[in-house]
């Protein structure tokens, strides 16, 4: 990495928006599938407790904000969901424009949970939680 660009803890998991979202061939959000892989690689006691969810590629035309605060609520539900530390990374330019509002509902539910739009802050974010 770079100079200017913190080192990401060996700890950390960043998951790539991609790869927890299917897409059904008429183009809308599969959401049991894609809770289950949410589950898999977020939630799941084998897991890394700091994780990064990444959100800059989302295509909010098929996963909407309440989409992706029913996977997370569901897969909350998890007993080993309170042991994690999250942060949502978000582009500056994106929709996604419910970040305060998911840290409030997590932060209700007993979660370590964060987000924010810049990675170097993501990652200091996640060496701090």
């Amino acid at each position: 990495m770079g100079a200017n660009t913190p080192d990401v803890p060996k700890n950390v998991k960043i998951v790539p928006v991609g790869a927890f979202t299917q897409v059904s061939p008429h183009g809308e959000l599969d959401f049991e599938t894609s809770r289950d892989l949410l589950n898999r690689l977020v939630f799941s006691k084998d897991a890394p407790d700091r994780i990064m969810i990444d959100l800059r590629d989302a295509d909010w035309q098929v996963m909407r904000d309440a989409d992706l605060f029913k996977l997370i609520d569901i897969c909350t539900a998890e007993p080993c969901a309170l042991s994690k530390h999250i942060v949502f990374l978000d582009g500056e330019n994106s929709n996604f424009s419910n970040g305060e509002f998911f840290e409030l509902l997590a932060r209700h539910k007993g979660l370590k949970f964060r987000s924010c739009t810049d990675f170097e802050k993501a990652v200091e974010i996640l060496h701090q939680m």
